[in-house]
């Protein structure tokens, strides 16, 4: 199987996906027949894995139920915490010890680069894509709009293109 073929059959991970932002990324790659894992405290659902921020113990949980343990993208929402970058960078390395390699970040538009938060996540990120060790991008929204079709494209491309 070409490796590109093999590429596109590898699920992208949800974090955060049961929440307003996720749970409709979630829908919209199911809709296109996408495979996803929806990470969450509780992974409920079919697609659904235990993933909590504050338990590293769980971190590997996507891996073991992806097929092969490959995973081809993340797409990082915060954990409701002070110290949110230090675990989102952490779990960055985790996942690219793993064979993750491109990560896409949901950020705010008032949050630069190297900035407080989101920030320190969004300049690691750039590191580490400028050293060509990940493919990365770095959503900054001011609000998304459910049926808004130009943020749902956008999304849905950076996950999966």
């Amino acid at each position: 199987m070409p490796a590109d073929t093999e590429n596109h059959e590898r699920p992208l991970l949800i974090l955060g996906g049961t929440g307003t932002v996720g749970s409709r990324i979630a829908e919209q790659l199911a809709a296109s027949s996408v495979p996803a894992l929806v990470a969450s405290r509780s992974g409920i659902g079919e697609n659904g894995v235990v993933f909590d921020w504050h338990d590293r113990d769980t971190w590997g949980n996507p891996y073991e139920k992806a097929d092969k343990g490959k995973i081809r993208a993340v797409y990082l929402i915060a954990p409701p915490s002070a110290d949110a970058a230090s675990a989102m960078m952490e779990f960055v390395d985790f996942a690219r010890e793993l064979g993750t390699r491109r990560f896409v970040l949901q950020s705010a538009s008032g949050i630069e680069s190297g900035g407080p938060a989101m920030g320190k996540v969004h300049a690691y990120l750039r590191e580490l894509g400028t050293r060509g060790e990940v493919e990365w991008a770095v959503l900054r929204p001011t609000w998304f709009q459910r049926e808004d079709p130009i943020s749902r494209g956008v999304i849905f491309d950076c996950c999966c293109c």
